[in-house]
């Protein structure tokens, strides 16, 4: 994809939208560790 074709506008959702999802990755893998942590001490 060329950055020149597309809208400034349109750059920043997407940069925006991929820095959300990246976010919300990190979050569920913690998320994920920590309730495996939980599951074993039980």
């Amino acid at each position: 994809m060329n950055a020149g074709n597309m809208i400034p506008s349109q750059i920043q959702t997407n940069t925006t939208d991929q820095q959300d999802e990246i976010l919300r990755r990190r979050r569920e893998g913690r998320r994920r560790r920590r309730q495996r942590r939980a599951q074993r001490r039980r």
